[in-house]
């Protein structure tokens, strides 16, 4: 392998030298930077980040560490959107994942992260929801993304949910749905309190008193598909069934819709079906296609990036940035499963 031993004695020149040149240093005569140039160039030598970063206090990398990110279809996008960012930042990216039926912050993972030399670090959960971090996990920066700490020590981006709930109820009042049935989340879920809350206020600013809401067993448990499928046939058994179900996400619409077919209904001339995700996997290959809310992954995965250089920028200058919970919105996504009336 090429060391920069190589390159200076290909140059002519010192090691101090071409180091000075690698860094970019001033006061390097232009005859000589070009040669230090050239021989990099036809050793293909590649300089050393970690040398580079003790040199200057900073190593241009950063870690992420995910609980099940990187392998979950529905928000796989939060991963692209960070690595898609600090590529443009210019920033070196460790992806690590936590070990299953352990502490995301434990482990050789976690271990490797407080040991190597990161700027910074950003978690990312599968699933909105509230985290603890413990206290040495802010010997670093830190950013959460899809989650967020009580105490409020660290800056986190998250959906907006309860936007996304509001346009959840935008979107059926304008197609004409004012007899709606929300087939929710967990009670317990982060997610299931803030999109009914949007939801609510949409019907609520139309002067309409709020959708039925139902709660769903987690999706764990053995009789998650038998309770949803009970709720639908009750929902729908009802005197005046709702024109429009609202589903707490892609994967509870593509049940919904398995258990309204079995009734001999019909999406959506019979009743509409409106999910929430936009995991297109499902979205895009259900018949009729999927009207749903998207969550904004992508926007968010970016976001921390930015958040993140932030935060460094400002302890490398001594500065304290104000932790805040940075909200992102989502957008609805129109395809055919909810009718106009």
């Amino acid at each position: 392998m090429t060391t920069i031993h190589d390159v200076a004695l290909r140059a002519g020149v010192s090691i101090k030298t071409v180091s000075r040149v690698i860094n970019g240093e001033p006061n390097v005569r232009p005859k000589t930077k070009a040669a230090v140039e050239s021989a990099i160039a036809a050793l293909d030598y590649v300089p050393s980040h970690f040398a580079r970063a003790m040199k200057s206090g900073q190593s241009k990398t950063i870690a992420f560490l995910t609980d099940s990110v990187v392998t979950s279809p529905e928000s796989i996008d939060i991963a692209k959107g960070v690595a898609e960012a600090a590529a443009e930042a210019g920033l070196a990216l460790f992806f690590l994942a936590s070990e299953p039926d352990k502490s995301p912050f434990e482990g050789p993972s976690f271990d490797f992260i407080r040991s190597a030399q990161v700027d910074g670090l950003i978690y990312a959960t599968h699933s909105h929801r509230e985290i603890e971090v413990p206290e040495h996990l802010l010997e670093k920066p830190l950013v959460l993304v899809n989650c967020f700490e009580f105490a409020g020590r660290v800056s986190s981006v998250v959906p907006d949910d309860r936007q996304g709930g509001y346009l959840a109820g935008q979107l059926l009042l304008e197609k004409g749905h004012k007899n709606v049935a929300f087939i929710n989340l967990q009670k317990d879920v982060v997610a299931s309190r803030l999109r009914q809350q949007g939801l609510n206020l949409a019907f609520e600013r139309a002067g309409l008193p709020p959708p039925h809401c139902v709660f769903l067993k987690h999706e764990a448990e053995e009789a998650y598909a038998e309770d949803l499928a009970q709720h639908v046939r009750t929902i729908m058994a009802a005197d005046e069934p709702p024109t429009a179900l609202f589903c707490g996400n892609d994967k509870t619409a593509l049940r919904a819709l398995g258990v309204l077919q079995s009734l001999g209904l019909n999406v959506p001339a019979d009743v509409s079906l409106l999910g929430y995700d936009d995991f297109t996997i499902i979205a895009e290959l259900l018949s009729p296609g999927l009207t749903t809310i998207a969550i904004p992954y992508l926007g968010m995965g970016r976001e921390a990036i930015s958040v993140l250089q932030d935060v460094i920028e400002k302890r490398a200058n001594n500065h304290v940035r104000q932790a805040a919970k940075i909200q992102i919105p989502g957008w609805p996504v129109h395809r055919k499963s909810v009718a106009t009336l």
